[in-house]
């Protein structure tokens, strides 16, 4: 269920656009114990779950490697996010 945009301070921030109110929102967070993790999630998520070229997509993951630090994204599509989600939930 999407709420207010609000990234975790590390790990993995899935966000989405609320088109009614025109701004982003959160989807999911994946919280990592710090920035490594953070980057190893991140790599494995991007290698696993990543829209293709192409592909539609309607969900974006950041990399998030501390406290408003937003270094990296890709892009998942809606179909992914179940999947990502098991693979990295607590």
């Amino acid at each position: 269920m999407p709420r207010p945009y609000a990234p975790c301070a590390f790990g993995l921030h899935v966000c989405g656009c609320d088109e009614a109110a025109d701004e982003f929102v959160t989807v999911a967070n994946l919280p990592a114990r710090s920035a490594a993790e953070a980057r190893r999630m991140f790599h494995e998520a991007r290698a696993e779950f990543a829209a293709l070229e192409g592909e539609p997509c309607e969900l974006v993951v950041d990399l998030c490697e501390g406290p408003n630090e937003q270094t990296a994204d890709f892009p998942i599509s809606r179909q992914m996010l179940d999947r990502l989600l098991a693979r990295f939930a607590p």
